[in-house]
Protein backbone atom coordinates (compact mmCIF):
# COMPACT_ATOMS: atom_id res chain seq x y z
CA UNK A 1 0.00 0.00 0.00
CA UNK A 2 1.73 3.54 -0.66
CA UNK A 3 1.82 5.86 1.90
CA UNK A 4 2.04 9.66 1.18
CA UNK A 5 4.93 11.72 1.75
CA UNK A 6 5.17 15.10 0.57
CA UNK A 7 8.76 14.96 0.32
CA UNK A 8 8.88 11.67 -2.01
CA UNK A 9 5.86 14.05 -3.93
CA UNK A 10 8.39 16.81 -4.59
CA UNK A 11 11.02 14.32 -5.44
CA UNK A 12 9.27 12.24 -7.92
CA UNK A 13 8.15 15.76 -10.07
CA UNK A 14 11.96 15.25 -10.75
CA UNK A 15 11.46 12.74 -12.79
CA UNK A 16 8.02 12.81 -13.98
CA UNK A 17 7.20 15.59 -16.20
CA UNK A 18 3.24 14.85 -15.38
CA UNK A 19 3.50 15.31 -11.58
CA UNK A 20 6.18 18.52 -11.72
CA UNK A 21 3.18 19.72 -14.30
CA UNK A 22 0.95 19.40 -11.76
CA UNK A 23 2.86 20.44 -8.82
CA UNK A 24 3.65 24.11 -10.49
CA UNK A 25 -0.17 24.20 -11.13
CA UNK A 26 -1.65 23.15 -8.03
CA UNK A 27 1.24 24.69 -5.53
CA UNK A 28 2.96 22.43 -2.86
CA UNK A 29 0.65 22.62 -0.14
CA UNK A 30 0.05 19.46 1.51
CA UNK A 31 -3.66 19.16 -0.18
CA UNK A 32 -2.44 19.72 -3.55
CA UNK A 33 0.34 17.19 -2.82
CA UNK A 34 -2.51 14.68 -1.31
CA UNK A 35 -4.60 15.10 -4.68
CA UNK A 36 -1.62 14.41 -6.97
CA UNK A 37 -0.56 11.96 -5.03
CA UNK A 38 -4.50 10.36 -5.15
CA UNK A 39 -4.20 10.45 -8.96
CA UNK A 40 -1.08 8.96 -9.22
CA UNK A 41 -2.03 6.28 -7.27
CA UNK A 42 -4.86 5.22 -8.84
CA UNK A 43 -3.99 5.44 -12.05
CA UNK A 44 -5.46 7.44 -15.06
CA UNK A 45 -7.86 9.90 -12.75
CA UNK A 46 -9.84 13.14 -14.31
CA UNK A 47 -6.95 15.38 -13.19
CA UNK A 48 -4.33 13.02 -14.67
CA UNK A 49 -6.46 12.72 -18.35
CA UNK A 50 -6.78 16.08 -18.16
CA UNK A 51 -3.08 16.83 -17.83
CA UNK A 52 -1.47 13.95 -20.45
CA UNK A 53 -4.03 15.76 -23.04
CA UNK A 54 -2.31 19.10 -22.10
CA UNK A 55 0.82 18.23 -22.48
CA UNK A 56 0.46 16.17 -26.14
CA UNK A 57 0.24 18.92 -28.09
CA UNK A 58 3.32 19.84 -26.66
CA UNK A 59 5.25 16.60 -26.65
CA UNK A 60 4.34 16.47 -30.24
CA UNK A 61 5.80 19.50 -31.25
CA UNK A 62 9.48 18.41 -30.25
CA UNK A 63 10.56 15.93 -32.92
CA UNK A 64 11.96 12.84 -31.27
CA UNK A 65 15.48 12.68 -32.61
CA UNK A 66 18.26 9.74 -32.45
CA UNK A 67 21.41 10.61 -30.39
CA UNK A 68 24.66 8.29 -30.80
CA UNK A 69 26.61 8.69 -27.57
CA UNK A 70 30.31 7.99 -26.88
CA UNK A 71 30.29 5.70 -23.60
CA UNK A 72 32.51 3.84 -21.52
CA UNK A 73 31.96 0.92 -19.03
CA UNK A 74 33.54 0.23 -15.47
CA UNK A 75 34.18 -3.38 -15.56
CA UNK A 76 36.36 -3.11 -12.01
CA UNK A 77 39.57 -2.12 -12.99
CA UNK A 78 39.00 -2.33 -16.74
CA UNK A 79 37.49 0.22 -19.24
CA UNK A 80 35.30 -0.49 -22.05
CA UNK A 81 34.60 2.09 -24.67
CA UNK A 82 31.15 1.70 -27.19
CA UNK A 83 28.43 3.58 -28.47
CA UNK A 84 25.33 3.91 -27.19
CA UNK A 85 22.04 5.52 -28.25
CA UNK A 86 19.31 7.08 -27.11
CA UNK A 87 15.80 9.19 -28.34
CA UNK A 88 14.76 12.69 -27.26
CA UNK A 89 13.58 15.50 -28.27
CA UNK A 90 16.77 17.18 -26.46
CA UNK A 91 19.97 15.91 -25.73
CA UNK A 92 19.64 15.16 -21.90
CA UNK A 93 16.53 13.48 -22.36
CA UNK A 94 17.76 11.12 -25.07
CA UNK A 95 20.95 10.76 -23.22
CA UNK A 96 18.86 9.99 -19.76
CA UNK A 97 17.33 7.05 -22.13
CA UNK A 98 20.59 5.76 -23.58
CA UNK A 99 21.82 5.64 -19.89
CA UNK A 100 18.33 4.22 -18.22
CA UNK A 101 17.91 1.50 -20.78
CA UNK A 102 21.37 0.29 -21.23
CA UNK A 103 21.57 0.05 -17.13
CA UNK A 104 18.08 -1.58 -16.85
CA UNK A 105 18.76 -4.31 -20.03
CA UNK A 106 22.20 -5.49 -18.77
CA UNK A 107 21.07 -4.97 -15.01
CA UNK A 108 24.34 -2.99 -14.16
CA UNK A 109 24.53 0.16 -11.48
CA UNK A 110 24.05 3.53 -13.61
CA UNK A 111 27.60 4.42 -11.62
CA UNK A 112 29.34 1.83 -13.89
CA UNK A 113 28.49 3.53 -17.13
CA UNK A 114 29.63 6.89 -18.39
CA UNK A 115 27.95 8.30 -21.23
CA UNK A 116 30.11 10.88 -23.33
CA UNK A 117 29.92 13.10 -26.46
CA UNK A 118 27.61 13.33 -28.64
CA UNK A 119 28.86 11.37 -31.73
CA UNK A 120 26.00 11.99 -34.40
CA UNK A 121 21.99 13.21 -34.55
CA UNK A 122 19.96 11.62 -36.33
Amino acid sequence: MAIFEANRMIALAKKDKLIAMMIKDLGKDERALKAIFNSEVFGDSAMEHSYRTCMKPIQEEAPVKEYEFQTKIQHGNKVEETVLYGFGATEEQAREDAHHEFCHLQQIPRSMVTIGKVLSIK
